[in-house]
């Protein structure tokens, strides 16, 4: 997979990005289903 998004064939969908300090709130927004694509925490 990892060759597939370094050529670009392949791009993830970021719904979210959120530092890790919200992470609870990250999960919560998962469970909540009211995202599209992958939430991402930032250091």
């Amino acid at each position: 997979m990892w060759p597939m998004i370094a050529d670009g064939r392949v791009r993830p969908v970021v719904g979210a990005a959120m530092p890790i300090q919200k992470a609870a709130d990250a999960h919560q927004l998962l469970s909540s289903g009211r995202v599209a694509g992958k939430i991402v925490l930032t250091l």
